[in-house]
């Protein structure tokens, strides 16, 4: 009983509704100085590739409201769908996910945008030309493993490779084998899902396609940073 008490009493003294549904204001009890409550996504924004779940951490201030519930819901479930706090990608596209607390007055919402799955196939079927690239690949200041996917599109955003973690006389690397349809020079786009993060990282400046061409060596790494 007591607990539903002081959820009665910081009911009644919610005050103001501002910033698109964030802020609360409440009178203190006891001394009369105002306190405000909010509730904040550690994210408003988050990637994610199908088949991948990710846990956006809800904070709630001051510390006393931390251990009411708070509900979740998406508003495309085809493509974000909610377990209970977790959200799980379901297929590609876009969502926005909102919290709530307090009978639907105080919120706050993150976008969701969905990758495909990026997987490695070997696209000579599809492509009969291709270079290769021997990578020291570098994602948000660590090396990149199991959990980065890098892959390369050209200007329309056809996916035309997908990194492969490497081993080989002791050294790890990426071996990128990037496809395409012609020996024309052209630009390619490299993007990396960072699953740890759930953040897609995109590289600004191309690189050049050059048909039966390779860009770096086991003894000399072409540097690839993400960050």
């Amino acid at each position: 009983m007591k607990r539903i008490y002081y959820f009665s009493i910081l009911t009644s003294l919610l005050l103001a509704l501002t910033s698109c549904g964030e802020l609360y204001e409440a009178d203190e009890e006891e001394d009369g100085n105002k306190v405000e409550a909010k509730l904040t996504l550690g994210r408003t924004s988050v990637d994610l590739m199908v088949g991948d779940k990710f846990k956006i951490p809800v904070t709630m201030e001051p510390d006393s409201l931390k251990d009411y519930a708070v509900s979740w819901v998406s508003d495309n479930t085809g493509v974000v769908s909610i377990s209970t706090d977790t959200l799980v990608a379901e297929s590609s596209g876009d969502a926005k996910v909102t919290v709530t607390w307090v009978g639907q007055k105080l919120t706050a919402s993150a976008n969701v945008h969905v990758l495909p799955v990026w997987k490695w196939e070997d696209m000579k079927y599809k492509y009969p030309y291709d270079m290769a690239i021997f990578a020291k690949v570098t994602v948000n200041n660590r090396p990149a493993d199991a959990d980065c996917v890098v892959a390369a599109f050209d200007a329309d955003g056809d996916l035309r490779g997908v990194g492969q973690l490497m081993k080989e006389k002791n050294i790890d690397y990426m071996l990128l084998r990037i496809y395409s349809p012609s020996t024309d020079i052209e630009d390619i786009y490299l993007s990396c899902y960072d699953r740890k993060a759930a953040l897609l990282i995109e590289l600004k400046d191309p690189i050049s396609f050059v048909a039966s061409g390779t860009e770096g060596s086991l003894s000399d790494l072409y540097d690839i940073t993400f960050k």
